[in-house]
């Protein structure tokens, strides 16, 4: 798609539930432009596609920082969420509903964003960018 605004190689997304992960789709990682108006992208990883609302958080998984989880509105009910350690307070409601629910989706980039200098790090954090830049992650304090 010619508005992809990031592509990743070799990515995995998957249901979690409870205790339990199904793989979704695994493949390229895009993010573009939605082509409806109540959405502001969408996220497509091989197969499974994701309308992102304005409100869909993002957040990233202590301890594991290749990964990504968000809840994606699903006939108009949000799925639950994971907290991110010391979340800002507009994100406190989506944390009790992961706490309650424990159901989201989970994107797992490639091992290879974790060399410092690899292209993949590269687009890691110019995912990141997009993300905040549309206001689904909170930026990381420094």
């Amino acid at each position: 798609m010619e508005n992809t605004l990031i592509t990743i190689p070799s990515v995995a997304a998957f249901h979690v539930l409870n205790d339990q992960e199904v793989t979704l789709g695994s493949g390229d990682l895009n993010i573009h432009p939605a082509t409806l108006a109540e959405t502001d992208l969408t996220l497509t990883v091989g197969a499974a596609g994701f309308k992102l609302q304005k409100d869909t958080m993002f957040s990233t998984v202590a301890g594991d920082p290749r990964s990504y989880v968000f809840s994606p509105r699903i006939e108009g009910v949000t799925g639950g969420c994971v907290a991110r350690t010391s979340p800002p307070s507009r994100f406190l409601k989506y944390i009790r509903t992961a706490l309650h629910n424990n159901r989201y989706v989970k994107v797992v980039l490639p091992e290879a964003v974790m060399d410092d200098k690899s292209r993949l790090a590269d687009l890691q954090e110019r995912f990141e960018e997009v993300l905040v830049r549309h206001g689904l992650l909170q930026p990381a304090n420094e």
